[in-house]
């Protein structure tokens, strides 16, 4: 017989299923269990603020979704203004002309061994 795990899979009996690894199998119920304890948590949440006026669950409401909108807009704009300026700040002079046409012409024959 296999080794019990964690959660109480047989290893053998989680390996013949289907061939799911059982740490695959481990890391499902893992997620699960966190998803149903949020489910949980939110029904607790909302049981407790069904008995409010309708006024100040909007209020509630308004005040979550203005955090998630902030939250939201945060992760997905990138570096800051700062961060690209310094990215930019380069400590050497910029390339002319003439070293443009070299840099372009050592990367044609690099691509294409011209």
């Amino acid at each position: 017989m296999g080794k019990k795990h964690h959660y109480g899979y047989n290893s053998t009996d989680a390996n013949a299923y289907s061939g799911i690894a059982v740490e695959e199998i481990n890391t499902k119920f893992a997620k699960a269990q966190i998803i149903m304890t949020a489910a949980t948590g939110l029904a607790n949440i909302l049981k407790q603020v069904e008995d409010w006026p309708v006024e100040d669950q909007i209020i509630l409401a308004q005040q979550l979704m203005h955090r998630a909108r902030s939250r939201s807009l945060r992760s997905n704009r990138g570096r800051s203004a700062e961060e690209v300026i310094e990215l930019l700040n380069i400590q050497q002079p910029a390339p002319d002309d003439a070293e443009c046409e070299q840099i372009v012409e050592e990367e044609l024959m690099r691509k294409y061994g011209r």
